[in-house]
């Protein structure tokens, strides 16, 4: 059964104000101030009695306001909201938005009424010299349509940066500098520069590796070495070949339509011309281009000026 209940209620008014109730306690010159408590009753054995101040309803509804003390030489009082200890879960806070056409938003500002954080169901805002987000003991997960970090730096420590399912792009002012797409092709706009001692660039398809520009420039200050370590995986390279100094090579060379050389040539192993036979009758008014070699199988033909000359071969 109740033990009755307290009622403290000012009486309406139909041409002005409803009177008001102020309670306050005593104030102190030289020791803390007087303490006010407002306690909801206790139950052993069901749910304890609920606190509720509520703001007078109106054409604009009354606020509620929770203010803490100023400190007149120090630091002003804190405002603490702490929800109640449980056995088994402790309670809760929540703050709930009002119910309107448009719903309002929860904002936390500063003494210069500055927004530091503002979240409604459109909008989660927030301002401040730092940011911290630790994720303890799970993922830090941010889902959106789009993402959007912007800073100084932008710095991933701790692991591997994952971007799964999509592709990675890098861009200045909107325009793609490197480009890494879902099915693993890059596309960079700038330098490539590999700052190792020893940088090596590995491909381990099964098949070929491609590269495809309208001009290549290759510039080394020690050697080029292409071709495999047995010196068995051929070499093709079609079109002219211009060397500055010296071409060496190892085994053998195939030159499939023209071979120049501007300089002194020097052949150090067997030389075979199988392409300069020629089954065709050479006389002198023949013409060719002064250095042309031909023979067949009674004389050799060496082109001077514009017409050939011939050795015959001795027979031994």
């Amino acid at each position: 059964m109740s033990s009755g209940a307290i009622a403290i209620a000012t009486a309406d008014s139909t041409t002005g104000s409803g009177g008001a109730i102020s309670l306050s306690v005593g104030s102190s010159s030289v020791g803390i101030g007087s303490a006010m408590s407002v306690t909801a009753g206790a139950s052993s054995l069901s749910t304890g009695g609920k606190a509720t101040i509520t703001g007078g309803a109106g054409t604009i509804g009354g606020n509620v306001e929770l203010k803490a003390g100023a400190g007149s030489s120090t630091v002003g009082g804190n405002l603490l909201l702490v929800s109640g200890a449980g056995s088994t879960i402790g309670g809760s806070v929540t703050v709930r938005l009002g119910a309107g056409s448009s719903s309002g938003s929860f904002s936390v500002a500063d003494a210069t009424a500055s927004s530091l954080l503002t979240v409604s169901p459109t909008l989660l805002a927030g301002a401040c010299a730092a940011i911290t987000l630790s994720a303890t003991a799970s993922s830090l997960s941010l889902a959106s349509t789009g993402v959007v970090l912007t800073g100084t730096t932008t710095k991933v420590t701790g692991g591997n940066l994952l971007v799964d399912s999509n592709g990675f792009e890098i861009s200045n002012s909107g325009t793609p500098k490197f480009t890494v797409s879902n099915g693993g092709n890059i596309v960079t706009a700038g330098t490539m520069e590999l700052t190792m001692d020893a940088a090596t660039i590995t491909h381990s398809g099964a098949t070929s590796l491609a590269v495809t520009t309208p001009s290549f420039s290759l510039t080394v200050t020690n050697d080029i070495t292409l071709g495999s370590a047995a010196q068995t995986a051929p070499i093709t390279l079609n079109g002219p070949i211009t060397a500055a100094s010296s071409v060496a090579i190892g085994t053998s060379a195939t030159v499939g339509s023209t071979l120049s050389v501007t300089s002194t040539t020097s052949l150090n192993g067997l030389v075979k011309m199988a392409g300069a036979f020629t089954s065709s009758a050479i006389t002198s008014t023949t013409s060719c281009t002064q250095g042309d070699f031909k023979y067949d199988t009674t004389d050799l033909y060496i082109c001077v000026g514009v017409t050939y000359k011939r050795v015959t071969y001795t027979a031994w």
